[in-house]
Protein backbone atom coordinates (compact mmCIF):
# COMPACT_ATOMS: atom_id res chain seq x y z
CA UNK A 1 0.00 0.00 0.00
CA UNK A 2 1.27 3.82 -0.41
CA UNK A 3 0.40 7.22 0.88
CA UNK A 4 -0.45 10.21 -1.10
CA UNK A 5 -1.99 13.35 -1.02
CA UNK A 6 -5.95 12.78 -0.72
CA UNK A 7 -7.80 14.30 -4.23
CA UNK A 8 -11.32 14.62 -3.66
CA UNK A 9 -13.50 13.68 -6.78
CA UNK A 10 -12.79 15.99 -9.33
CA UNK A 11 -15.27 18.21 -11.29
CA UNK A 12 -14.81 20.03 -14.29
CA UNK A 13 -11.04 20.26 -14.32
CA UNK A 14 -8.08 19.31 -16.09
CA UNK A 15 -5.31 17.48 -14.53
CA UNK A 16 -2.26 19.17 -14.77
CA UNK A 17 1.10 16.57 -14.77
CA UNK A 18 2.85 16.49 -11.51
CA UNK A 19 6.35 15.60 -13.01
CA UNK A 20 7.98 16.52 -16.14
CA UNK A 21 6.19 14.45 -19.48
CA UNK A 22 5.30 10.90 -18.25
CA UNK A 23 7.44 8.43 -19.60
CA UNK A 24 10.80 9.94 -19.35
CA UNK A 25 13.18 8.84 -16.58
CA UNK A 26 12.40 10.73 -13.46
CA UNK A 27 15.74 12.72 -12.40
CA UNK A 28 14.74 12.79 -8.99
CA UNK A 29 15.33 9.07 -8.50
CA UNK A 30 19.04 8.53 -8.25
CA UNK A 31 20.02 12.18 -10.42
CA UNK A 32 19.21 9.78 -13.23
CA UNK A 33 16.03 8.04 -12.75
CA UNK A 34 17.54 4.71 -11.73
CA UNK A 35 19.72 2.37 -9.67
CA UNK A 36 21.88 -1.12 -10.36
CA UNK A 37 22.73 -2.66 -7.42
CA UNK A 38 25.43 -5.18 -7.09
CA UNK A 39 26.00 -7.72 -4.62
CA UNK A 40 29.17 -8.16 -4.19
CA UNK A 41 30.20 -8.87 -7.46
CA UNK A 42 27.63 -12.01 -7.27
CA UNK A 43 24.84 -12.38 -10.01
CA UNK A 44 21.48 -10.90 -9.31
CA UNK A 45 18.32 -10.70 -11.09
CA UNK A 46 15.12 -8.12 -10.30
CA UNK A 47 12.09 -9.79 -10.01
CA UNK A 48 9.20 -7.90 -8.19
CA UNK A 49 8.83 -4.75 -6.24
CA UNK A 50 6.04 -2.63 -4.32
CA UNK A 51 5.44 0.59 -2.51
CA UNK A 52 4.82 0.57 1.20
CA UNK A 53 2.55 2.89 3.17
CA UNK A 54 5.56 5.10 4.19
CA UNK A 55 6.21 5.28 0.69
CA UNK A 56 9.56 3.09 1.11
CA UNK A 57 10.34 1.02 -1.82
CA UNK A 58 10.57 -2.94 -1.30
CA UNK A 59 12.72 -4.83 -4.29
CA UNK A 60 13.11 -8.47 -4.66
CA UNK A 61 15.92 -10.18 -6.75
CA UNK A 62 17.48 -13.71 -6.41
CA UNK A 63 21.45 -13.80 -5.72
CA UNK A 64 24.04 -16.29 -7.05
CA UNK A 65 26.55 -17.00 -4.67
CA UNK A 66 27.82 -20.98 -4.35
CA UNK A 67 23.86 -21.28 -4.46
CA UNK A 68 20.75 -19.59 -4.95
CA UNK A 69 18.99 -17.16 -2.37
CA UNK A 70 16.16 -14.69 -1.99
CA UNK A 71 17.73 -10.86 -2.01
CA UNK A 72 15.03 -8.09 -0.41
CA UNK A 73 15.78 -4.45 -0.21
CA UNK A 74 14.32 -1.77 0.73
CA UNK A 75 14.97 2.08 -1.02
CA UNK A 76 13.92 5.31 0.36
CA UNK A 77 11.95 7.18 -2.14
CA UNK A 78 14.88 8.85 -3.55
CA UNK A 79 16.66 5.82 -4.75
CA UNK A 80 19.30 5.46 -2.10
CA UNK A 81 19.18 1.89 0.07
CA UNK A 82 17.42 2.32 2.96
CA UNK A 83 19.90 1.66 6.13
CA UNK A 84 17.60 1.26 8.33
CA UNK A 85 16.75 -2.23 7.01
CA UNK A 86 19.22 -4.29 8.17
CA UNK A 87 21.93 -2.02 8.69
CA UNK A 88 22.43 -1.67 4.53
CA UNK A 89 19.23 -2.33 3.42
CA UNK A 90 19.49 -5.50 2.10
CA UNK A 91 18.23 -8.69 4.10
CA UNK A 92 19.25 -12.44 2.32
CA UNK A 93 16.25 -15.40 2.65
CA UNK A 94 17.36 -18.83 2.28
CA UNK A 95 15.24 -22.34 2.94
CA UNK A 96 18.10 -24.05 3.15
CA UNK A 97 21.33 -25.44 2.27
CA UNK A 98 20.14 -25.93 -1.69
CA UNK A 99 18.63 -23.10 -4.02
CA UNK A 100 16.09 -20.63 -3.09
CA UNK A 101 14.41 -18.79 -6.04
CA UNK A 102 11.63 -16.16 -5.68
CA UNK A 103 9.24 -15.40 -8.45
CA UNK A 104 6.85 -13.04 -6.93
CA UNK A 105 5.57 -10.94 -4.30
CA UNK A 106 2.38 -9.57 -2.84
CA UNK A 107 2.72 -6.44 0.24
CA UNK A 108 -0.31 -7.26 2.50
CA UNK A 109 -2.36 -4.73 4.21
CA UNK A 110 -0.44 -5.04 7.60
CA UNK A 111 2.70 -4.55 5.62
CA UNK A 112 4.22 -7.81 5.16
CA UNK A 113 5.25 -9.97 2.25
CA UNK A 114 4.38 -12.78 1.01
CA UNK A 115 6.69 -13.89 -1.80
CA UNK A 116 6.38 -16.52 -3.70
CA UNK A 117 9.13 -19.40 -5.59
CA UNK A 118 10.87 -22.84 -5.35
CA UNK A 119 13.34 -24.56 -3.42
CA UNK A 120 15.54 -26.90 -5.15
CA UNK A 121 17.32 -29.17 -2.54
CA UNK A 122 21.13 -30.81 -2.22
CA UNK A 123 19.30 -33.12 -4.22
CA UNK A 124 17.91 -32.00 -6.72
CA UNK A 125 14.28 -32.64 -5.56
CA UNK A 126 12.14 -29.43 -6.51
CA UNK A 127 9.58 -27.89 -4.34
CA UNK A 128 7.37 -25.18 -4.63
CA UNK A 129 7.46 -22.40 -2.34
CA UNK A 130 5.69 -19.62 -0.24
CA UNK A 131 7.62 -17.39 2.52
CA UNK A 132 6.14 -14.81 4.76
CA UNK A 133 8.08 -12.20 5.89
CA UNK A 134 6.70 -9.06 8.25
CA UNK A 135 6.51 -5.52 7.55
CA UNK A 136 10.40 -5.55 9.07
CA UNK A 137 11.66 -8.34 6.72
CA UNK A 138 11.59 -10.87 8.82
CA UNK A 139 10.54 -14.28 8.42
CA UNK A 140 7.40 -14.79 10.16
CA UNK A 141 7.63 -17.71 12.72
CA UNK A 142 3.61 -18.96 12.72
CA UNK A 143 3.80 -19.35 8.45
CA UNK A 144 5.17 -23.00 7.31
CA UNK A 145 8.40 -23.46 9.44
CA UNK A 146 10.32 -19.98 10.86
CA UNK A 147 8.55 -18.64 7.81
CA UNK A 148 9.06 -21.48 5.06
CA UNK A 149 6.15 -22.91 3.39
CA UNK A 150 6.93 -26.02 1.08
CA UNK A 151 4.54 -27.71 -0.97
CA UNK A 152 5.60 -31.98 -1.18
CA UNK A 153 4.58 -31.79 -5.03
CA UNK A 154 8.03 -32.60 -6.75
CA UNK A 155 9.08 -30.46 -9.60
CA UNK A 156 6.72 -27.53 -9.26
CA UNK A 157 7.54 -24.09 -8.74
CA UNK A 158 4.83 -21.02 -7.64
CA UNK A 159 4.79 -18.63 -10.73
CA UNK A 160 2.39 -16.18 -9.24
CA UNK A 161 0.29 -15.52 -6.05
CA UNK A 162 -2.84 -14.18 -4.80
CA UNK A 163 -4.65 -13.55 -1.11
CA UNK A 164 -8.67 -14.22 -1.40
CA UNK A 165 -10.56 -12.54 1.25
CA UNK A 166 -10.66 -15.52 3.86
CA UNK A 167 -6.79 -14.99 4.03
CA UNK A 168 -6.12 -18.24 2.00
CA UNK A 169 -3.34 -17.92 -0.13
CA UNK A 170 -3.70 -19.09 -3.98
CA UNK A 171 -1.04 -20.04 -6.07
CA UNK A 172 -0.63 -20.95 -9.88
CA UNK A 173 2.35 -23.56 -10.10
CA UNK A 174 4.61 -24.17 -13.31
CA UNK A 175 6.46 -27.21 -14.02
CA UNK A 176 9.72 -28.08 -14.04
CA UNK A 177 9.33 -31.79 -15.46
CA UNK A 178 6.87 -33.46 -17.22
CA UNK A 179 4.03 -32.43 -15.48
CA UNK A 180 0.56 -30.51 -15.63
CA UNK A 181 0.50 -26.91 -14.77
CA UNK A 182 -1.73 -26.68 -11.71
CA UNK A 183 -3.54 -24.30 -9.29
CA UNK A 184 -3.27 -24.89 -5.16
CA UNK A 185 -4.31 -23.10 -2.31
CA UNK A 186 -1.83 -22.53 0.71
CA UNK A 187 -3.46 -21.76 3.89
CA UNK A 188 -3.28 -18.72 6.18
CA UNK A 189 -0.63 -20.80 8.44
CA UNK A 190 1.32 -21.36 5.50
CA UNK A 191 -0.18 -25.60 4.52
CA UNK A 192 0.16 -25.86 0.96
CA UNK A 193 -2.92 -27.72 -0.77
CA UNK A 194 -3.24 -30.61 -3.45
CA UNK A 195 -2.39 -29.10 -6.88
CA UNK A 196 -5.05 -29.20 -8.92
CA UNK A 197 -3.53 -29.89 -12.45
CA UNK A 198 -5.91 -27.56 -15.07
CA UNK A 199 -4.22 -28.08 -18.55
CA UNK A 200 -3.54 -31.56 -20.44
CA UNK A 201 -2.54 -30.57 -24.15
CA UNK A 202 1.35 -30.95 -23.96
CA UNK A 203 4.35 -30.99 -22.53
CA UNK A 204 4.57 -27.05 -23.18
CA UNK A 205 1.61 -26.01 -20.92
CA UNK A 206 1.70 -22.98 -18.51
CA UNK A 207 0.31 -21.05 -16.57
CA UNK A 208 1.82 -17.72 -15.83
CA UNK A 209 -0.13 -15.42 -13.89
CA UNK A 210 -3.18 -14.82 -11.99
CA UNK A 211 -5.61 -11.86 -10.20
CA UNK A 212 -7.85 -12.54 -6.55
CA UNK A 213 -11.26 -11.06 -8.26
CA UNK A 214 -13.05 -8.75 -5.56
CA UNK A 215 -15.32 -12.00 -4.95
CA UNK A 216 -12.68 -14.41 -4.49
CA UNK A 217 -13.32 -15.53 -7.90
CA UNK A 218 -9.33 -15.99 -9.46
CA UNK A 219 -8.84 -15.17 -12.94
CA UNK A 220 -5.53 -17.11 -14.86
CA UNK A 221 -3.43 -16.93 -17.55
CA UNK A 222 -0.73 -19.06 -19.54
CA UNK A 223 -0.85 -20.85 -22.62
CA UNK A 224 -1.09 -24.15 -24.46
CA UNK A 225 0.92 -26.07 -27.46
CA UNK A 226 1.94 -28.91 -28.33
CA UNK A 227 4.73 -30.91 -27.70
CA UNK A 228 6.61 -29.80 -30.75
CA UNK A 229 6.43 -26.41 -29.05
CA UNK A 230 4.24 -24.72 -32.16
CA UNK A 231 1.11 -23.48 -32.31
CA UNK A 232 0.95 -21.89 -28.65
CA UNK A 233 -2.53 -20.47 -27.95
CA UNK A 234 -2.66 -17.84 -24.89
CA UNK A 235 -5.44 -18.53 -22.34
CA UNK A 236 -7.90 -17.42 -19.92
CA UNK A 237 -8.68 -19.48 -16.95
CA UNK A 238 -11.57 -18.69 -14.51
CA UNK A 239 -12.15 -20.15 -11.22
CA UNK A 240 -14.64 -20.34 -8.65
CA UNK A 241 -13.55 -19.08 -5.02
CA UNK A 242 -13.02 -22.88 -4.62
CA UNK A 243 -10.78 -23.40 -7.74
CA UNK A 244 -13.26 -25.47 -9.11
CA UNK A 245 -13.87 -24.55 -13.04
CA UNK A 246 -16.65 -21.27 -13.21
CA UNK A 247 -18.71 -22.98 -16.22
CA UNK A 248 -20.04 -19.25 -16.59
CA UNK A 249 -17.28 -18.21 -18.28
CA UNK A 250 -18.61 -19.98 -21.68
CA UNK A 251 -17.18 -20.49 -24.73
CA UNK A 252 -17.42 -18.98 -28.24
CA UNK A 253 -15.85 -18.35 -31.43
CA UNK A 254 -12.92 -15.87 -31.91
CA UNK A 255 -10.67 -14.93 -34.41
CA UNK A 256 -12.20 -17.13 -36.38
CA UNK A 257 -10.89 -19.98 -34.47
CA UNK A 258 -13.20 -22.40 -32.27
CA UNK A 259 -12.83 -21.90 -28.63
CA UNK A 260 -12.37 -25.04 -26.56
CA UNK A 261 -14.17 -24.45 -23.40
CA UNK A 262 -14.01 -27.25 -20.75
CA UNK A 263 -14.85 -25.73 -17.25
CA UNK A 264 -14.05 -22.20 -17.41
CA UNK A 265 -11.00 -22.51 -19.94
CA UNK A 266 -10.95 -20.25 -23.01
CA UNK A 267 -8.19 -20.49 -25.25
CA UNK A 268 -7.52 -17.27 -27.53
CA UNK A 269 -5.85 -18.13 -30.79
CA UNK A 270 -5.12 -15.16 -32.91
CA UNK A 271 -3.03 -16.89 -35.92
CA UNK A 272 -6.43 -16.69 -38.51
CA UNK A 273 -6.67 -14.40 -40.28
CA UNK A 274 -4.04 -12.24 -39.12
CA UNK A 275 -1.34 -14.57 -39.81
CA UNK A 276 0.30 -14.50 -35.92
CA UNK A 277 1.15 -17.58 -34.16
CA UNK A 278 2.05 -18.99 -30.66
CA UNK A 279 -0.28 -16.75 -28.77
CA UNK A 280 0.97 -16.34 -24.95
CA UNK A 281 -0.13 -14.81 -21.89
CA UNK A 282 2.51 -13.92 -19.27
CA UNK A 283 0.12 -11.69 -17.07
CA UNK A 284 -3.22 -10.81 -16.36
CA UNK A 285 -5.38 -7.74 -14.93
CA UNK A 286 -9.07 -6.24 -15.18
CA UNK A 287 -10.44 -3.13 -16.18
CA UNK A 288 -12.83 -0.93 -13.28
CA UNK A 289 -15.82 -2.17 -15.17
CA UNK A 290 -14.96 -6.35 -15.52
CA UNK A 291 -12.85 -6.57 -18.66
CA UNK A 292 -10.23 -8.71 -18.78
CA UNK A 293 -6.73 -7.54 -20.11
CA UNK A 294 -3.75 -10.20 -20.78
CA UNK A 295 -0.17 -9.06 -21.95
CA UNK A 296 2.23 -11.63 -23.36
CA UNK A 297 3.74 -11.96 -26.80
CA UNK A 298 3.16 -13.25 -30.37
CA UNK A 299 5.01 -14.30 -33.54
CA UNK A 300 4.22 -12.52 -36.54
CA UNK A 301 5.09 -14.71 -39.64
CA UNK A 302 3.74 -12.12 -42.77
CA UNK A 303 7.78 -11.86 -43.36
CA UNK A 304 10.38 -14.05 -44.19
CA UNK A 305 11.25 -14.46 -40.92
CA UNK A 306 9.18 -15.49 -37.99
CA UNK A 307 9.07 -11.87 -35.47
CA UNK A 308 8.45 -11.73 -32.28
CA UNK A 309 6.47 -8.93 -30.99
CA UNK A 310 4.40 -8.05 -27.70
CA UNK A 311 0.55 -8.09 -27.85
CA UNK A 312 -2.34 -6.96 -25.25
CA UNK A 313 -6.12 -8.91 -25.54
CA UNK A 314 -9.11 -7.89 -24.05
CA UNK A 315 -11.93 -9.96 -23.27
CA UNK A 316 -15.51 -9.05 -21.50
CA UNK A 317 -16.21 -10.60 -18.26
CA UNK A 318 -18.15 -13.52 -20.40
CA UNK A 319 -14.92 -14.41 -22.36
CA UNK A 320 -16.23 -12.94 -25.86
CA UNK A 321 -13.12 -10.60 -26.75
CA UNK A 322 -13.91 -7.00 -27.11
CA UNK A 323 -14.14 -6.03 -30.94
CA UNK A 324 -13.11 -2.42 -30.45
CA UNK A 325 -9.74 -3.12 -29.18
CA UNK A 326 -7.76 -3.33 -31.82
CA UNK A 327 -8.64 -6.13 -34.81
CA UNK A 328 -10.90 -8.86 -32.95
CA UNK A 329 -9.66 -8.37 -29.60
CA UNK A 330 -5.93 -8.19 -30.04
CA UNK A 331 -3.23 -5.07 -30.25
CA UNK A 332 -0.23 -6.11 -31.27
CA UNK A 333 2.41 -3.19 -31.46
CA UNK A 334 5.99 -3.02 -32.41
CA UNK A 335 6.65 -2.10 -29.01
CA UNK A 336 8.56 -4.99 -27.86
CA UNK A 337 9.34 -8.51 -28.11
CA UNK A 338 7.38 -9.33 -25.31
CA UNK A 339 5.11 -8.04 -22.42
CA UNK A 340 6.09 -9.11 -18.92
CA UNK A 341 4.10 -7.27 -16.53
CA UNK A 342 0.51 -5.50 -17.01
CA UNK A 343 -1.04 -3.18 -14.52
CA UNK A 344 -4.25 -0.51 -14.70
CA UNK A 345 -3.72 2.94 -13.91
CA UNK A 346 -7.08 4.67 -13.69
CA UNK A 347 -8.41 4.60 -17.64
CA UNK A 348 -4.86 3.61 -18.80
CA UNK A 349 -2.78 0.42 -19.30
CA UNK A 350 0.88 0.07 -18.76
CA UNK A 351 2.47 -2.82 -20.17
CA UNK A 352 6.49 -3.45 -19.59
CA UNK A 353 8.44 -6.03 -21.52
CA UNK A 354 11.80 -6.64 -23.34
CA UNK A 355 12.27 -5.29 -26.71
CA UNK A 356 14.42 -7.75 -29.89
CA UNK A 357 17.61 -6.09 -29.38
CA UNK A 358 17.28 -6.97 -25.29
CA UNK A 359 16.24 -3.53 -24.20
CA UNK A 360 13.51 -3.12 -21.58
CA UNK A 361 10.30 -1.14 -23.11
CA UNK A 362 7.64 0.83 -21.45
CA UNK A 363 4.19 1.67 -22.97
CA UNK A 364 0.93 2.54 -22.10
CA UNK A 365 -2.51 2.54 -23.82
CA UNK A 366 -5.37 3.90 -23.97
CA UNK A 367 -8.14 1.33 -22.97
CA UNK A 368 -9.36 0.94 -26.77
CA UNK A 369 -5.71 -0.33 -27.38
CA UNK A 370 -4.08 2.61 -28.90
CA UNK A 371 -0.90 3.93 -27.91
CA UNK A 372 -1.01 6.75 -25.50
CA UNK A 373 0.98 9.30 -27.56
CA UNK A 374 1.60 11.66 -24.67
CA UNK A 375 3.54 8.79 -23.12
CA UNK A 376 7.69 8.55 -23.70
CA UNK A 377 9.46 9.52 -26.45
CA UNK A 378 8.50 6.84 -29.00
CA UNK A 379 5.07 7.85 -29.66
CA UNK A 380 3.64 6.29 -26.50
CA UNK A 381 6.33 4.19 -25.23
CA UNK A 382 10.12 4.89 -23.87
CA UNK A 383 12.97 2.55 -24.23
CA UNK A 384 15.96 1.98 -21.12
CA UNK A 385 18.98 0.46 -21.93
CA UNK A 386 21.39 -0.22 -18.33
CA UNK A 387 23.45 -3.01 -19.04
CA UNK A 388 26.60 -3.56 -21.13
CA UNK A 389 24.57 -6.47 -22.52
CA UNK A 390 21.04 -6.32 -21.98
CA UNK A 391 18.40 -4.83 -19.98
CA UNK A 392 15.34 -7.57 -19.32
CA UNK A 393 12.25 -6.71 -16.99
CA UNK A 394 10.84 -7.82 -14.25
CA UNK A 395 7.86 -5.98 -13.07
CA UNK A 396 6.84 -2.58 -11.94
CA UNK A 397 4.30 -0.46 -9.73
CA UNK A 398 2.74 2.45 -9.43
CA UNK A 399 3.28 5.20 -7.07
CA UNK A 400 0.24 6.96 -5.80
CA UNK A 401 1.28 10.39 -7.67
CA UNK A 402 1.51 8.06 -10.82
CA UNK A 403 5.04 8.08 -11.10
CA UNK A 404 5.93 3.90 -12.24
CA UNK A 405 8.56 1.73 -10.78
CA UNK A 406 10.01 -0.52 -12.88
CA UNK A 407 12.81 -3.60 -11.70
CA UNK A 408 14.71 -5.91 -13.87
CA UNK A 409 18.02 -6.87 -14.83
CA UNK A 410 20.85 -5.19 -16.22
CA UNK A 411 22.94 -7.98 -17.89
CA UNK A 412 26.75 -7.19 -17.50
CA UNK A 413 29.56 -9.58 -16.80
CA UNK A 414 27.86 -10.41 -14.20
CA UNK A 415 24.18 -9.58 -13.90
CA UNK A 416 22.91 -6.75 -11.34
CA UNK A 417 19.37 -5.31 -10.12
CA UNK A 418 17.63 -2.47 -11.68
CA UNK A 419 15.30 -0.49 -10.17
CA UNK A 420 14.17 2.84 -12.33
CA UNK A 421 11.63 5.27 -12.19
CA UNK A 422 9.81 7.07 -14.93
CA UNK A 423 7.41 9.97 -14.78
CA UNK A 424 4.08 9.90 -14.51
CA UNK A 425 0.69 11.58 -13.46
CA UNK A 426 -3.01 10.85 -11.97
CA UNK A 427 -4.83 9.62 -14.35
CA UNK A 428 -8.31 8.64 -15.39
CA UNK A 429 -10.72 11.13 -16.45
CA UNK A 430 -10.02 12.32 -19.51
CA UNK A 431 -11.94 9.52 -21.87
CA UNK A 432 -15.08 10.76 -20.69
CA UNK A 433 -17.47 13.38 -20.14
CA UNK A 434 -17.09 14.21 -16.02
CA UNK A 435 -20.05 14.36 -13.89
CA UNK A 436 -21.15 17.09 -11.20
CA UNK A 437 -18.58 17.37 -7.96
CA UNK A 438 -18.75 14.67 -5.76
CA UNK A 439 -17.26 13.94 -2.45
CA UNK A 440 -15.52 11.00 -0.33
CA UNK A 441 -15.88 11.81 3.28
CA UNK A 442 -14.10 11.59 5.95
CA UNK A 443 -10.60 11.15 4.12
CA UNK A 444 -8.39 10.33 5.41
CA UNK A 445 -10.49 7.60 7.28
CA UNK A 446 -10.22 4.65 9.63
CA UNK A 447 -13.16 1.41 8.73
CA UNK A 448 -14.43 3.15 5.35
CA UNK A 449 -16.14 6.13 4.11
CA UNK A 450 -19.38 7.89 2.70
CA UNK A 451 -19.31 8.41 -1.22
CA UNK A 452 -21.90 10.87 -2.71
CA UNK A 453 -23.37 9.27 -5.50
CA UNK A 454 -24.83 11.61 -8.55
CA UNK A 455 -27.62 10.75 -10.56
CA UNK A 456 -27.32 8.73 -13.60
CA UNK A 457 -24.27 6.74 -12.02
CA UNK A 458 -24.87 3.21 -12.30
CA UNK A 459 -21.80 1.47 -10.99
CA UNK A 460 -19.11 1.80 -8.47
CA UNK A 461 -15.66 0.23 -8.35
CA UNK A 462 -13.00 0.57 -5.32
CA UNK A 463 -9.52 -0.58 -5.94
CA UNK A 464 -6.69 -0.32 -4.40
CA UNK A 465 -3.07 1.21 -4.98
CA UNK A 466 -2.35 -1.89 -7.42
CA UNK A 467 -5.22 -1.32 -9.18
CA UNK A 468 -7.24 -4.73 -7.69
CA UNK A 469 -10.77 -4.39 -7.69
CA UNK A 470 -11.88 -4.80 -3.93
CA UNK A 471 -15.86 -3.71 -4.24
CA UNK A 472 -17.82 -3.27 -7.15
CA UNK A 473 -21.57 -2.11 -6.45
CA UNK A 474 -24.17 -1.72 -9.53
CA UNK A 475 -26.31 1.89 -8.56
CA UNK A 476 -29.83 2.49 -9.21
CA UNK A 477 -30.04 5.76 -6.89
CA UNK A 478 -28.19 8.74 -6.07
CA UNK A 479 -27.19 9.63 -2.19
CA UNK A 480 -25.06 9.10 0.03
CA UNK A 481 -23.43 5.42 0.16
CA UNK A 482 -20.99 3.83 2.90
CA UNK A 483 -18.55 1.35 1.92
CA UNK A 484 -17.10 -0.81 5.02
CA UNK A 485 -13.12 -0.64 4.05
CA UNK A 486 -11.49 -2.42 7.15
CA UNK A 487 -7.53 -2.65 5.44
CA UNK A 488 -5.96 0.09 5.97
CA UNK A 489 -4.12 1.64 2.66
CA UNK A 490 -5.15 4.27 -0.06
CA UNK A 491 -8.04 3.71 -2.53
CA UNK A 492 -9.13 4.81 -5.85
CA UNK A 493 -12.98 5.56 -6.48
CA UNK A 494 -14.34 5.02 -9.91
CA UNK A 495 -17.82 6.43 -10.49
CA UNK A 496 -19.33 5.47 -13.94
CA UNK A 497 -22.50 6.44 -15.51
CA UNK A 498 -23.78 6.24 -18.91
CA UNK A 499 -21.96 9.44 -20.16
CA UNK A 500 -19.46 9.91 -17.52
CA UNK A 501 -16.74 9.05 -15.48
CA UNK A 502 -15.68 10.04 -12.18
CA UNK A 503 -12.59 9.63 -10.02
CA UNK A 504 -11.68 9.84 -6.25
CA UNK A 505 -8.88 9.14 -4.21
CA UNK A 506 -9.22 8.26 -0.16
CA UNK A 507 -6.54 6.97 2.45
CA UNK A 508 -7.54 4.53 5.03
CA UNK A 509 -5.74 4.96 8.02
Amino acid sequence: MRTLVVLSLLGSCTFTALHAQDGYPDPSFSGDGQVVYDDNGHDESGVAIAVRSDGKIWVLANSYEATMHVLLMRFNNDGGLDNSFFGDGTVELSQGLGNTFSTCMELQADGALLIGGYYIDELGYTAPMVIKVDANGNPVPGFGTGGYALGTSEGYRVTDLGVQSTGTIVVTLGPLATINPAVCTVSGSGVFGVPIPQLQCSLNDRLTALQVQDDDRVLVTGYCGTDNGSNWRALILALNPDLSGDITFSPGHICGQLNIETQGVEYYDSGNPLFYTNDTGNDIAVLGNGDILVAGTTIDTTGNADVYRSSLLKAHEDNSVDASFGPFGWVKPYVGSFFKSLLVQGNKILAVGGTHNATLALARFNTDGTLDLTFGDLGGSTLLAVGSFSTNPGSMAVQPDGRILVVGTAVNNNNDVLVARFNGSVVGVDELAVVPSALVYPNPSSGGFMVSVPRGTTELTLSDALGHVVQRRRLTNEGALWLDVPTPGVYQVNLQGASAYQVARAVVD
